[in-house]
């Protein structure tokens, strides 16, 4: 076999791996910009329930979140141990908002305090800021078809740089699992746990009702308001 017969059969090695690389690419920018689309059009919803489990290698956290026009409660638990739950009632008015805290030790208010930008609905997918980071993106990440939480998703790694991994529903284009991120945790005794996190979401919409943002008696909690 002389060099020339050589130098085409590499040559044509080289084209068939540059388009198999190519489509790969193409096919997963195709995916994310479908996703992108999917999920603008669900967080304009003005009426939704979210709903997020936390899970840590020392401790869970809950969220509720229901939102309705310019309505917004979100209910917070944290566990720790089963004698350490915390529970953050937070009811946004305006500018201003209202949390009632309830602990093992007792039932406090806090009123009047600066509201927060209320939750909406999960969106992280912020990887099309310019056409070449959106490129470098698709060739970095790994996506393939997987079933969580009941829902068909996309199962994607190496997309976001805070998480490894993250799933994302098909058809809504909304997260609904993420893991695989670092936390810490401090302890009473001052030492710090590093633990790989998870996070599972689920989502309802135009069933929020108006009755969920009635707050409870003020009379009930002690005020620890500054």
């Amino acid at each position: 076999m002389n060099k020339k017969v050589i130098g085409k059969a590499l040559l044509l090695l080289f084209l068939i791996i540059l388009f198999v690389f190519i489509f790969l690419t193409a096919r997963k920018m195709i995916i994310l910009s479908n996703l992108k689309n999917k999920q603008k059009e669900m967080i304009n919803e003005d009426n939704y329930y979210a709903h997020l489990t936390s899970y840590t290698g020392t401790s869970m956290k809950t969220m509720d979140i229901y939102h309705k026009n310019d309505k917004h409660y979100m209910k917070e638990i944290e566990f720790y141990t089963p004698n350490d739950v915390k529970i953050f009632d937070t009811y946004h008015t305006g500018k201003q908002c209202n949390t009632y805290i309830t602990t093992e030790s007792g039932k406090y208010v806090q009123k009047n305090g600066q509201a927060y930008e209320p939750y909406v609905l999960y969106n992280d997918l912020e990887y099309t800021k310019g056409f070449w980071s959106f490129v470098k993106q698709a060739v970095i990440s790994n996506i393939k078809s997987d079933i969580c939480n009941g829902k068909e998703c996309y199962n994607i790694t190496n997309l976001l740089d805070d998480y490894k991994n993250v799933y994302i529903e098909k058809d809504t284009g909304l997260v609904v699992r993420i893991y695989g991120f670092e936390t810490s945790t401090t302890l009473k005794d001052q030492t710090t746990i590093k633990t790989n996190g998870l996070i599972d979401f689920s989502y309802e919409f135009n069933q929020v009702k108006d009755d969920v943002f009635i707050e409870p008696n003020p009379s009930e909690y002690t005020d620890t308001t500054n």
